[in-house]
């Protein structure tokens, strides 16, 4: 899809296509080495969240793990993006607000094939001990727009038009892996 947008749009601009970690291993790895190839004007955004969130938690690749649990060898997108030949690969932990604008900034600015990615382990993850505890929602800062949402995290929901955890779900969620 980024390759579509790229040849039917303004070609001095530059396209982000993001996917996440285990999309990236089970088909994206051909489409950024097609960006490569073809000389693309793309920043492949690879979402690093150390697990396969999107269809229940399982293993992939980059975690570590077997999909029966045995512990693995960790393919390292860098590596992957690296022998293709993206010469320009910024690593950015996406809770840093002020870290991802530079990031995003400098893959523009990036005259050598330049890639993004986003490393920070799912809070769901037992296996890992996160330097967060649960997720929780300033109230505060909250707009109540719901971008939140499009996480796919199970234990965020809204309510009274601003964002919240369901402490049970995030639990028992995180208990369940």
């Amino acid at each position: 899809m980024a390759k579509a947008f790229e040849v039917s749009g303004d070609k001095s601009k530059k396209v982000f296509g993001v996917l996440g970690d285990s999309t990236f291993f089970h088909s994206g790895m051909t489409g950024a080495v097609e960006i490569i190839y073809n000389k693309g004007n793309m920043i492949p955004v690879v979402l690093d969240n150390s697990i396969t969130a999107m269809t229940g938690h399982q293993e992939n690749p980059n975690s570590g793990f077997t999909l029966e649990g045995e512990i693995a060898n960790k393919v390292r997108i860098e590596d992957v993006l690296s022998a293709y030949g993206y010469e320009n690969i910024i690593i950015v932990d996406p809770q840093d607000l002020k870290a991802m604008q530079k990031a995003v900034d400098d893959a523009i600015a990036s005259t050598v094939p330049a890639a993004i990615i986003t490393r920070r382990p799912c809070l769901l993850i037992k296996k890992i001990k996160h330097d967060i505890g649960l997720c929780s929602v300033d109230t505060d800062e909250c707009v109540g727009c719901g971008m939140c949402l499009k996480v796919g995290c199970p234990a965020v929901f809204m309510k009274d038009k601003k964002a919240s955890i369901d402490p049970i779900k995030a639990r028992w969620y995180s208990s369940s892996q």
